[in-house]
Formats: C-alpha cells, structure tokens, sequence
C-alpha cells in the first residue's frame, strides 16, 4: 500500500488512542439557529431537486405503478429492502443499533470505540443499511407515480433517527460514506417534501444542526477516505462536501468546505479512474456508485455542467465509453466483476439493481453526451430526477458495434450484433485488488449469462466462504490445484499483486490473447499462466487454451461456473496438452447474485498434469432472450 498509507494508518491511530479523535468529533455542540424554514422555503435555490420535478418525470406504466405501491406498503410498515435483494422486517420502532440476523447490538460509545469486524457482531452493513435513507428514493418515487403521500412517514423516521443517534455516537457514525449518503438523502426528502406539514419548524432545526455536524464529521473524517481507503468512499464524502456551499450557504464553514470538496472530488476521480475509462477498485458496481454521484455533481440538480474540470470530465466520459462496451445490450447488465455489496446509491428508476442503463442515460445528459439508448424508455426517469433531459437520442446505439476492445485490462468480444458478449480479464494491479479473478472469462448471449461471476456473499464471512466467492477458483478462470492467484490477507487483503499481464486481441476481432503473472507467494519469479480465447460467432462456440509454465508439481485446474440448468443446453469438452480426454469434476458451488444472499450453483473442474488444457464450449441449442440474465438457462 505505500509509505504515505503506512505513516497515516498509524498516525490515526495514535490520535484514536490517545482519545484526540473524541475531542476532533464533539458529541454534544453547541445548536446556533442560522436559518429557519420560511426563510430556506422562500429560497428555492437551497434544495436539491426542481420545484416542478414532479412533471418532469416520465409517465410510469401500471405495472410499475402498483409495484411502487407494495414496496411502499412494505417500507411503511416496517420493512426494508437489505443490498437491492431480501427484505427485512425491522419494525418502526427499531433501535438502528440492532442487527437484524445476529440480534447483536452495537453500544453507543463514541464512534471511534465501535468495532467494523467482528465474528460475534456480524456484517455491520446490516445495521448502516436502514440508516443510509436510500429507501427514501423509493418513497419519492412511489408518491410522484401513484400520488400517495410519504412525506409524513419520512420525517417521522428520521426525527426517530435523531432522538435514537445522537451525534457521534454508536455505529451509524463509524463510516463517513454512510454519513454522506444519508444526507444526501435528507437533503433530496427535504427538498421534495419541503412544504409538507410534518416538516416543523422545530424539526427543521434539529435536521438542520445535525446535518451541519455530520458534514462537519465529513470534512474532519475525510483524509482517512483519501489516503487509507480511496476508493468510492472518497468520491462519496468529496463530492457531499461540494455540495455544501450550494445547499447550505448560511453556515461559515461551507465556503471553505465546498472548495476543498471540489478540489479533491476532482483530482479523485482523475486519479481513480484509469485512463481508457475503467476503475481502481476493479468492480463495475463501484464504477457505477462513481458514476451516479460525479452525475448529481454536473446536473442542474448539484453543481452544474462546468462544476468539474476538464480532466475529471475526460475520465468521466471515458468511463461511459468503456462500461458500454462491457454491458450486455438484452439486459443492460455488466459482469459481476470484483466486489459487489448491491449499492446502489440512488435508486431512481424501475428497472433491475443490476441494469447500468439508467445511470449511463443519465451520465451522458450530463456530460452533453447523447444518450446511447433508444427513448423512451424506463432508464430515463433517473435523469429526469436530476433535471437532466429530455434525450437528444432516439435510435442510435453506438456501443454495440461488434468487434474486439482492449482497454485497460479487460477484453471484450461483441459478436451477432451485439447479442453475443466475450469478457476476459487480465490485470497487473497497481491499486488493491478486489478478487483474485484474473484470466475470468464471462460470456454471454441474448441476456444471458451463460458462464458466470459466482458474486459476493459478505465481507465479514469466515476465510473459507471469502475465497468461495473473491478466490480465483469462484471465477472462470485456470489455477494450480484450487489455490487463489495471490495470498489472501485479511478481509479486504491481497498479497503478492500479479504485476504484469498482458491482454491483445486479434486482427479479426475473433480472439484474445491474456498473460499472467500470478502466484508470486510460491515462486520468486511467479507463475506465468496464458488463455487464448477465440470465438466461432457464428456457431456460439468458444476455443479456450489455458496453459502454466510450471506448475510446480501441483494439478493444473480448470474452473467453470455456468448458469444453473447448463446441462443439454451448453457442451463444455475438455483435453490435455495430449489430446486426450478430460472428465469434469462437478461439485457443489455457490453462486450470490445478492449481497448477504447465496444459492447452490455448478462448479465444473477440469485437471491435468500436463500443464495445458483446451477446451470448446458450445451452445447446443437456440435460446430466447431472457427477463434477467442470472435465470436458468433452462427457464
């Protein structure tokens, strides 16, 4: 990680130690009145949605229509959606210190005292979800297209969230990105039910006073984001300290904050998106979480189009180019590439978590861009949130053209006019690798997701269920016996980063050719292994070569994760360097499309001692497109 992450790690953690952080992070400042609601209701400019956004949105169907009106139900009764997926009852009392699976409660010391990792608490994101507020989009969503109303239940939860959490104390304080979301959220509720009788003027104050301290959390938090974590954290907390000016102008501080927000939002997203548009976490879902919070920034709704610089706009733009050519165009959906907790920062359309198509729509209105899908359609309405829109684009899809692209590690293949996608990965990391998924192969075809990225289940999960999911052989991907391409550390730890790799594709936009350098922790020089893939678009057939230059005596694997219901729909065929056969070894897998949620799914293995495998895999039968590309094939 480097000199500077070292010295600042333990520079923090001295100032924990010596109880400095306590006196950094007051729990119980002084409450100064700076403005009261009738004097931020007569200046519209302070909030951060458009008075008239309610006619902006596009008109929703009726099936989405009523499916807005049961998941509001569900929320008023008590009950939340946990990472995009399964729904918890919590009840409308809940302490917002309790998880909701190991009944554990966190205490309400100091935030500094409480821990993020513990086998006895267990995932402390259970406890955060409720209190980033996202469910409060919904909420907002569900009024605007049925005319229920919310706005009520909204500031109930949080004057609950107040009188329960008082200021730096207990775990809804450990992580300055939870801070930033959740008032974002506050800020988008309060803007959107500004004039709803439940917003009092009493309630207002005390809103007002612990948004100032918990930005103020923010700005005093923020140099751990940026040096000890830099990734999406930074982004998040950088870009809610550049909004504070625009939201919140009456307090001395936001000036300075706002300038020093912008600053770093904008040399973080130049440092953390790569030139050629991909990002340092390696994850497609984090590159989104980016993606959404840089939008907010350019909208009318933040900072406006020239908020950022030149550079950031680049590597923003950049960024749209880059996760449409790795997007299947049936579904809108990427590869599950690196970790994925199911975030999805605003969830502001109804289509699926997984479909990138809303927040790429938006991205590219807000970066004068046309819109690279047809119009309308159900990816719109998030732009329309932000005032960003109407579309200029109607038809075009310029992405789609088949053909090969290399960029920045990753391989994509796009073949029968765009219905079949070819993803490899091969990467020599410079920045913390998430999984160790190097030489993954993804393949898709009309939606589907034939053979697969086996997820994320929970970052807090005991050693063997991590590399189940984050090791190499929970990927498609070829290994010395099962073991992962690096060591695993603890929790989000790699050791022995694969520092070179090398990734080209053909003349003929056919095949692609990837070198690793991998298991630096069991030979001085590392393994080299290689897989050239090529494809037969015509008859969805794929040639794989996998070989190792040594295996050190160890049997050279094969891994493969299909979609469940593969057998009699995909041949997967196997031989040594030899020619002879080799028998797959099926066993039980794990496949988490969810965070916190897994499932029984194949896992095929091929070995051999002779250092090479070739394998073809062939789609033996015509497949209509699919509702949602993690189906059976068989449905």
């Amino acid at each position: 990680m480097g000199p500077r992450y070292i010295a600042f790690r333990a520079w923090w953690e001295l100032r924990r130690r010596m109880g400095l952080l306590k006196r950094a992070f007051p729990t119980e400042p002084q409450r100064q009145d700076f403005i009261g609601l009738q004097a931020w209701l007569a200046n519209p400019g302070l909030a951060l949605l458009a008075e008239d956004v309610r006619t902006q949105l596009p008109q929703a169907d009726e099936a989405t229509r009523e499916r807005l009106a049961a998941e509001a139900e569900r929320i008023l009764d008590g009950q939340l959606r946990f990472f995009s997926a399964s729904w918890h009852d919590l009840g409308n009392d809940w302490d917002w210190h309790t998880h909701p699976e190991t009944g554990y409660r966190y205490p309400s010391n100091h935030w500094t005292a409480i821990e993020d990792l513990s086998a006895r608490a267990g995932d402390i994101k259970y406890v955060w979800e409720k209190a980033r507020f996202a469910w409060v989009y919904t909420l907002a969503r569900a009024e605007a297209h049925t005319g229920q109303d919310h706005g009520g239940y909204v500031f109930g939860q949080i004057a609950h969230f107040l009188a329960l959490n008082p200021l730096n104390q207990g775990p809804q304080y450990r992580c300055s990105q939870e801070i930033s979301l959740r008032l974002l959220a506050w800020s988008f509720a309060l803007a959107y039910w500004r004039h709803h009788p439940a917003l009092t003027d009493d309630l207002f104050g005390q809103i007002m006073h612990a948004v100032r301290w918990q930005l103020h959390h923010v700005r005093q938090a923020i140099h751990f984001s940026r040096i000890a974590v830099r990734n999406n954290h930074a982004i998040t907390e950088c870009a809610m300290l550049a909004l504070a000016e625009r939201l919140f102008p009456f307090w001395p501080e936001s000036s300075t904050y706002a300038v020093e927000g912008k600053a770093w939002l904008e040399a973080e997203l130049a440092f953390q998106i790569y030139p050629g548009g991909a990002y340092l976490q390696h994850s497609h879902n984090y590159h989104r979480a980016v993606v959404q919070v840089a939008t907010l920034i350019l909208s009318p709704a933040g900072l406006g189009p020239d908020a950022l610089g030149a550079v950031a706009k680049e590597r923003l733009s950049q960024s749209l180019d880059f996760l449409l050519a790795c997007q299947d165009q049936t579904s809108g959906w990427l590869p599950n590439y690196g970790n994925n907790d199911g975030a999805l920062f605003f969830p502001l359309s109804a289509t699926h978590y997984r479909d990138y198509r809303p927040a790429l729509h938006a991205l590219a209105l807000a970066l004068g861009r046309p819109s690279p899908y047809p119009t309308p359609g159900p990816w719109e309405e998030e732009a329309a949130w932000w005032s960003l829109g109407p579309a200029t684009q109607t038809s075009a899809t310029p992405h789609l053209v088949d053909g090969a692209i290399v960029v920045n590690g990753y391989g994509i293949l796009r073949h029968n006019e765009g219905q079949t996608l070819t993803c490899l990965r091969a990467a020599a990391y410079h920045d913390r690798p998430a999984q160790a998924d190097n030489l993954h192969l993804d393949i898709w075809h009309r939606g589907r997701n034939l053979l697969r990225d086996a997820g994320t289940y929970k970052y807090n999960a005991e050693r063997s269920t991590l590399l189940a999911f984050g090791g190499s052989a929970g990927h498609n991907t070829c290994t010395l016996e099962a073991e992962p391409h690096m060591l695993k550390g603890s929790r989000f730890i790699w050791y022995y980063w694969p520092k070179m790799a090398r990734l080209e594709s053909s003349a003929d936009g056919r095949t692609l050719r990837a070198q690793v350098q991998a298991y630096r922790h069991l030979h001085p020089q590392g393994i080299t292994l290689a897989r050239t893939v090529t494809v037969e678009p015509d008859a969805c057939t794929w040639h794989i070569t996998d070989c190792a230059d040594n295996t050190l005596g160890k049997s050279f694997c094969q891994h493969w994760h299909p979609a469940p219901g593969w057998e009699g729909i995909l041949s997967i065929e196997a031989v040594d360097a030899n020619g002879d056969p080799l028998e797959a070894t099926v066993a039980d897998g794990y496949y988490a499309g969810y965070y916190g949620r897994k499932q029984p799914a194949p896992h095929l293995t091929f070995a051999t001692n002779t250092g090479q495998i070739r394998t073809t895999i062939m789609l033996l039968q015509a497949l209509p497109p699919a509702l949602y590309p993690d189906q059976a094939l068989d449905e």
